[in-house]
């Protein structure tokens, strides 16, 4: 902490992986998270925004004084031992970085009337496409797309990944519906004949043929699946994923089931709604075009951001 201290008071650039909801990238020093604000409850508690302040800064109070109150006071200390401000808010908002780089889109997040100005949306994160090769039952996925066969993906992070949470729940209630499902995991024994699994699929060639993807919240497929139009349906209550799944049913990307260990009835439920619902393909439609605007815009704001220091510092 005293060192990153150090390299905000002269100067130094520091590159630093962080965010809130998800991974977010700094250039200098960066927070751990985002600001409070009146505008949301505290991140973690999953509520939706509103007109709330009240709540909100109730709510941030105790989280300030009460459950974080030893955090934040060791942070202070840490501050002052080296020599920058120690503020008086949480931990994580005291010093902001010049640029906050949020792999997301604005519509995916809770408005807030006091966001600061260098968080910038830079849509998903997208990695590599690789050299892996398909499964060999990849014929058969086609041959059910070109059907009009809707294509489920039932998936995990990398953390939750027991598929008794949610992988067999979501096979045992698609077992039998007119659906191809696409399973990533080798742990099931549950084998309807609708079913496939692999531990790993290629996502870019898989997306383009999914009508629906069954997740427990993993921040960056979740982006991933915004952006290519693919609607949501997520069951997590582990890390971060309560509030991933409140803003996808905020968004009107998909349906939240508040849960981690859904029953087979409800994620029929949740899969047939998605299916039938024109709002939600009229949405998903909507928020993959925002996607499209905003990806790649991260390393130009860092280029532009470079650029003006530099000038700054040769004309001084």
């Amino acid at each position: 902490m005293a060192e990153l201290a150090r390299a905000r008071l002269s100067g130094r650039a520091a590159v630093i992986g962080s965010g809130f909801g998800g991974l977010a990238v700094a250039v200098r020093l960066a927070a751990a998270g985002m600001k409070v604000t009146v505008d949301t409850a505290p991140f973690g508690t999953a509520l939706s925004p509103g007109t709330y302040r009240g709540r909100n800064k109730l709510l941030d109070w105790l989280i300030l004084q009460v459950l974080f109150g030893s955090v934040n006071r060791a942070d202070r200390r840490a501050r002052a031992a080296a020599g920058v401000l120690a503020g008086t808010g949480m931990y994580f908002d005291v010093i902001l970085p010049d640029l906050f780089l949020q792999p997301t889109i604005p519509e995916f997040e809770y408005p807030r009337s006091d966001l600061p100005p260098q968080v910038r949306f830079i849509g998903p994160l997208v990695p590599g496409t690789g050299n892996r090769l398909p499964p060999g039952w990849w014929p058969e996925l086609a041959a059910a797309h070109r059907r009009g066969t809707p294509i489920v993906l039932v998936t995990e992070g990398a953390l939750a990944t027991d598929s008794a949470e949610l992988i067999t729940p979501t096979v045992r209630a698609l077992a039998g519906e007119e659906v191809f499902v696409v399973a990533t995991t080798e742990q099931l024994e549950l084998v309807p004949a609708n079913r496939r699994i692999a531990a790993f699929v290629p996502f870019h060639a898989l997306r383009p043929m999914l009508s629906v993807m069954v997740t427990n919240g993993d921040y960056g497929g979740v982006q991933r699946a915004v952006a290519a139009g693919v609607p949501l349906v997520i069951a997590g209550d582990s890390e971060e994923k309560p509030e991933i799944g409140a803003r996808i049913a905020w968004s009107g990307e998909g349906i939240d089931l508040r849960t981690g260990r859904p029953k087979p009835a409800r994620v029929l439920a949740a899969v047939r709604r998605v299916l039938d619902t024109p709002a939600v393909r009229t949405r998903r439609v909507e928020l993959s075009r925002s996607m499209a605007t905003h990806e790649g815009a991260g390393a130009s704001l860092i280029e532009q951001l470079i650029s003006h220091r530099t000038a700054a510092r040769l004309a001084s």
